[in-house]
Protein backbone atom coordinates (compact mmCIF):
# COMPACT_ATOMS: atom_id res chain seq x y z
CA UNK A 1 0.00 0.00 0.00
CA UNK A 2 1.08 3.49 -0.77
CA UNK A 3 0.11 6.82 1.19
CA UNK A 4 -1.07 9.35 -1.14
CA UNK A 5 1.42 11.76 0.45
CA UNK A 6 3.95 10.14 -2.34
CA UNK A 7 5.36 13.04 -4.21
CA UNK A 8 3.25 13.24 -7.10
CA UNK A 9 5.55 13.46 -10.30
CA UNK A 10 5.03 16.43 -12.62
CA UNK A 11 4.84 15.91 -16.24
CA UNK A 12 4.04 18.82 -17.33
CA UNK A 13 2.98 17.79 -21.17
CA UNK A 14 1.29 14.79 -20.10
CA UNK A 15 -2.66 15.76 -19.97
CA UNK A 16 -4.09 12.16 -19.12
CA UNK A 17 -2.86 11.08 -15.32
CA UNK A 18 -3.92 7.45 -14.91
CA UNK A 19 -3.84 6.36 -10.77
CA UNK A 20 -5.64 3.89 -11.22
CA UNK A 21 -5.13 0.00 -9.45
CA UNK A 22 -1.97 1.36 -7.12
CA UNK A 23 -3.30 0.44 -3.89
CA UNK A 24 -2.91 4.24 -3.20
CA UNK A 25 -4.46 4.71 0.20
CA UNK A 26 -6.01 8.00 2.00
CA UNK A 27 -6.99 11.36 0.65
CA UNK A 28 -7.57 12.30 -2.90
CA UNK A 29 -4.62 14.61 -3.16
CA UNK A 30 -5.85 17.97 -4.09
CA UNK A 31 -3.26 19.00 -6.15
CA UNK A 32 -4.24 16.73 -8.94
CA UNK A 33 -6.97 19.62 -9.59
CA UNK A 34 -4.63 21.76 -10.06
CA UNK A 35 -3.05 20.56 -12.91
CA UNK A 36 -4.19 20.90 -16.59
CA UNK A 37 -5.43 17.42 -17.30
CA UNK A 38 -7.93 16.05 -20.23
CA UNK A 39 -8.63 13.19 -18.32
CA UNK A 40 -8.17 11.96 -14.37
CA UNK A 41 -8.04 8.14 -13.30
CA UNK A 42 -8.43 7.42 -9.76
CA UNK A 43 -10.43 4.13 -9.48
CA UNK A 44 -9.35 1.16 -7.77
CA UNK A 45 -7.05 2.25 -5.18
CA UNK A 46 -8.26 2.94 -0.75
CA UNK A 47 -8.60 6.51 -1.22
CA UNK A 48 -11.10 7.67 1.35
CA UNK A 49 -12.23 11.28 3.53
CA UNK A 50 -14.19 12.82 0.94
CA UNK A 51 -13.43 14.82 -2.57
CA UNK A 52 -11.22 18.38 -1.97
CA UNK A 53 -13.16 21.16 -2.46
CA UNK A 54 -10.87 22.61 -5.03
CA UNK A 55 -12.42 20.15 -7.57
CA UNK A 56 -14.03 22.47 -9.72
CA UNK A 57 -10.36 23.76 -10.78
CA UNK A 58 -9.49 21.03 -12.81
CA UNK A 59 -10.46 21.28 -16.52
CA UNK A 60 -10.14 17.16 -16.97
CA UNK A 61 -13.53 16.37 -19.28
CA UNK A 62 -13.56 12.79 -17.49
CA UNK A 63 -12.51 11.70 -13.76
CA UNK A 64 -13.04 8.37 -12.46
CA UNK A 65 -13.12 7.93 -8.54
CA UNK A 66 -14.47 4.27 -9.08
CA UNK A 67 -13.74 1.57 -6.41
CA UNK A 68 -12.31 3.64 -3.51
CA UNK A 69 -14.30 4.35 -0.41
CA UNK A 70 -14.86 7.74 -0.60
CA UNK A 71 -16.81 9.40 1.79
CA UNK A 72 -18.21 13.12 3.11
CA UNK A 73 -19.73 15.56 0.80
CA UNK A 74 -19.55 15.62 -3.18
CA UNK A 75 -18.17 19.72 -3.57
CA UNK A 76 -20.46 21.80 -4.57
CA UNK A 77 -17.99 23.00 -7.07
CA UNK A 78 -18.68 20.24 -8.72
CA UNK A 79 -21.32 22.07 -10.59
CA UNK A 80 -18.58 24.54 -11.53
CA UNK A 81 -16.11 22.38 -13.47
CA UNK A 82 -16.32 23.67 -17.12
CA UNK A 83 -16.05 20.89 -19.92
CA UNK A 84 -16.10 17.95 -17.41
CA UNK A 85 -18.64 14.93 -19.36
CA UNK A 86 -18.24 12.51 -17.22
CA UNK A 87 -17.51 11.21 -14.14
CA UNK A 88 -17.94 8.33 -12.86
CA UNK A 89 -17.92 7.02 -8.80
CA UNK A 90 -20.31 4.37 -6.88
CA UNK A 91 -20.48 3.59 -3.37
CA UNK A 92 -19.24 5.30 -0.26
CA UNK A 93 -21.46 7.35 1.79
CA UNK A 94 -21.06 10.83 -0.01
CA UNK A 95 -23.84 13.21 -0.09
CA UNK A 96 -24.55 16.84 -1.35
CA UNK A 97 -23.43 20.22 0.10
CA UNK A 98 -26.04 22.12 1.18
Amino acid sequence: MYRTSFLLPDFPNTRIRVLRFNNFEGSVPSQLFDKPLDALFLNDNRLRFGIPKNLRNSPVSVLVFVNNNLGGCIPGSIGKMGKTSEIGRDGGDEGGES
